[in-house]
């Protein structure tokens, strides 16, 4: 799987296994573009044949989510890595095996938070407290 990894990404770059089953990628100054592109470039690597062992053919898919820090921002990294994981967690949520942005999945959690009045019962059962 790291060779599949790495195999999609720059000179510059950097791919480490991050827990079980989940991989970090570090892109040196790629923008939202460009990290899309190489999360792409991955995930078909990885999709693009099974991995073969001795007990037969084994197809593999993978879920990618990313964040991007811009050129004016100062690094956060936990940010960052909760970012990136917010993102991962709507590519698995979403259908799994495909690749997310956290700009997207920003987008789609805010489609989706429901708004609610302020003569909603819970609202006000919770302002008597």
């Amino acid at each position: 799987m790291a060779r599949r990894l790495k195999s999609g990404i720059r000179k510059n770059d950097a791919v480490a296994r991050y827990g079980g089953e989940e991989f970090a990628v570090i892109l040196d100054n790629a923008g939202e573009r460009e990290a899309l592109k190489i999360a792409e470039k991955m995930h078909q690597a990885i999709r693009s044949k099974p991995f073969v062992t001795s007990a037969g053919k084994i197809p593999v898919t993978a879920s990618f989510g990313f964040s991007v820090v811009s050129g004016t921002e100062k690094v956060n990294k936990k940010v960052l890595l909760e970012q990136a994981d917010q993102a991962l967690y709507l590519a698995k949520t979403g259908g799994r095996d495909r690749v997310v942005s956290y700009t997207e999945a920003a987008s789609a959690a805010a489609e989706t938070i429901p708004v609610a009045a302020d003569t909603d019962s819970v609202i006000q059962e919770g302002k008597r407290w």
